[in-house]
């Protein structure tokens, strides 16, 4: 308890300094002016998240991962001048991700390696397939992770379910012990606990970041334990894998750039009800309960998920149970904004 106060501390210092750096310089601030910022806040609130889950995943795994916290480091950079606006072409962005996650996955030596599928599982035995099959995964992962950060604590809310998931499973086996592993969650958890307050957010380096982060453990932990269904690490993703996908889909077929921000995603639709319906002035307050809602369902899944961890066909059951429930929530829900209800 003494060294969680004493973290809590630390960081709370370190977070009002920066931010009050980057507030006074006018550097790395949320809000551009952009139509799709506009329905949750106009606040210039620091997208210094990023900078806090680099600095402390690399204090809490220093002995384990320098090659890894390389290819972050560029990652982070790379969203750094997406959030500075440098680099503000999403084709380039998409472009330099790929160079780097390619990397990331060949000199990882990530693998996935069955998907107990017979077909596939023959093209994974081609190394270049191999590698271009987990790189596709992990961009997919890395944009989506950055889709769903649109809520006050969406993202860190979810990585913090999944790591406790695993950590209680028992299914890290690096060499660190499980006070680093509980030490990573409870970091996670003073982030989450400022980006709640609105002190800051995470922008696209926070949300690429830990995306990364995602794809590497989860495709570790499968590749260290085979007697896992893969489907339960495609389970523990598919929130912000399949929001992408849809929205990419949803975009193309209404004519409508998908690298183009809008304001229709399934949390922002969520958001709008909530606001409209119950808590017409308390935007902060409806930001945050939407968050821990799209959270608590994940949470009941990934719990009922865990007890089956290695029967494939519960997990397929429960991905096509997410879908379908997600896709009708999203239409009945963009019904109702076309009929002005939100």
């Amino acid at each position: 308890m003494t060294n969680i106060i004493l973290t809590f501390t630390l960081v709370t210092i370190l977070v009002l300094i920066i931010n009050f750096i980057l507030k006074k310089n006018g550097i790395l601030l949320n809000f551009s002016g952009q139509n799709h910022q506009k329905y949750i806040n106009k606040k210039n609130i620091p997208l210094s998240g990023g900078i806090f889950f680099l600095t402390g995943f690399i204090f809490i795994f220093y002995q384990e991962f320098s090659l890894l916290f390389f290819f972050l480091s560029c990652l982070f950079i790379l969203g750094t001048f997406s959030d500075l606006k440098i680099i503000s072409s999403p084709i380039k962005r998409l472009f330099l991700q790929i160079i780097l996650v390619v990397c990331i996955v060949y000199f990882l030596n990530l693998e996935i390696n069955s998907a107990r599928i017979p077909l596939i599982d023959n093209f994974l035995k081609n190394n270049l397939i191999n590698l271009l099959f987990v790189s596709f995964c992990i961009i997919v992962l890395i944009n989506g992770s950055n889709f769903i950060d649109g809520l006050n604590g969406l993202l860190l809310l979810y990585s913090i379910i999944i790591f406790y998931v695993l950590f209680k499973l028992g299914l890290f086996e690096y060499s660190f012990d499980d006070k680093t592993i509980l030490s990573f969650i409870v970091f996670l958890t003073i982030i989450l606990i400022f980006n709640f307050c609105n002190f800051l957010f995470l922008g696209d380096s926070g949300a690429y970041s830990i995306g990364l982060i995602l794809g590497f453990f989860l495709i570790s932990v499968y590749q260290f334990n085979p007697h896992i269904s893969p489907y339960f690490i495609i389970l523990l993703l598919w929130y912000p894998c399949f929001e992408l996908l849809f929205s990419i889909i949803r975009k193309f077929n209404f004519n409508y750039s998908p690298v183009r921000p809008d304001v229709n995603h399934l949390h922002q639709l969520i958001f709008f009800i909530l606001k409209k319906k119950f808590f017409k002035k308390r935007d902060l307050f409806v930001n945050n309960l939407a968050s821990l809602i799209i959270n608590l369902y994940n949470f009941v899944l990934f719990f009922i998920a865990s007890n089956y961890y290695t029967k494939t066909d519960i997990q397929l059951i429960l991905i096509t149970l997410s879908i379908l429930v997600y896709i009708v929530v999203y239409l009945n829900l963009l019904k109702l904004k076309k009929k002005g209800v939100i």
